[in-house]
């Protein structure tokens, strides 16, 4: 999915390879701005959202797992995989009828490769066969509140070439980094979400070579 998509209503189920993420509309709000933008610390960046993928070793009989599974549900109208859902680590998953699981909602790489593997016990101990093998982070996202407020205006014009920016379509701009391969998407407010990165360290890696490119262009 790409980043110009994020919106706060987005549904995770469309579009499992996505950040599935239903994005709380208390991550938009507005920070307070310091009186020293200068001064103050670079945010932290918090992972948001892992998504990772193992294949079952064989194909699966989604619509009976819906069935029997009392943690999975199975609606062909809605996607045509089965649904699961797991309380600890909190995470979802998706179940093909090739075999592949998508698991997403993880807040970290080893809680990702947790979940996967609790899933796969899930499935097990309804007597259902498989196995999880080949497990593959496939996205990590992060996001932070800036203490400022950005001028998207000027920005999307001082980076043509990496920015898309249609306010009339979504109120939020998108920043295209090569190194680390990642995508930015950017709010008036100051809320930045890292798309797309492979790997946790990306996201900081990433973070702190474009913040002081946003800092230039910060509301007063």
């Amino acid at each position: 999915m790409s980043a110009q998509h994020m919106e706060a209503n987005y549904d995770p189920m469309l579009e499992p390879f996505a950040l599935a993420l239903e994005l709380p509309t208390e991550l938009f709000a507005q920070a307070e701005t310091p009186d020293s933008v200068t001064d103050m610390e670079m945010p932290v960046v918090q992972v948001y959202n892992v998504v990772s993928s193992i294949y079952l070793g064989h194909t699966m009989e989604i619509k009976l797992m819906g069935a029997e599974i009392v943690e999975a549900k199975y609606d062909a109208k809605r996607i045509d995989a089965a649904q699961m859902s797991l309380r600890d680590p909190q995470s979802e998953a998706l179940v093909y009828a090739n075999g592949t699981m998508i698991c997403y909602g993880a807040k970290s790489e080893w809680q990702a490769q947790l979940a996967a593997l609790r899933h796969v016990r899930t499935i097990q101990r309804y007597n259902f066969t498989a196995k999880c093998l080949d497990f593959k982070i496939e996205s990590v996202t992060g996001t932070c509140q800036l203490p400022f407020s950005i001028q998207l205006d000027n920005l999307s014009k001082a980076y043509p070439d990496v920015i898309s920016y249609e306010p009339e379509v979504h109120p939020a701009l998108v920043y295209y980094m090569a190194d680390p391969k990642v995508s930015f998407t950017i709010y008036k407010t100051g809320k930045v979400f890292i798309n797309d990165a492979k790997e946790e360290q990306d996201l900081h890696k990433a973070f702190e070579s474009i913040y002081p490119i946003l800092k230039n262009y910060r509301i007063p």
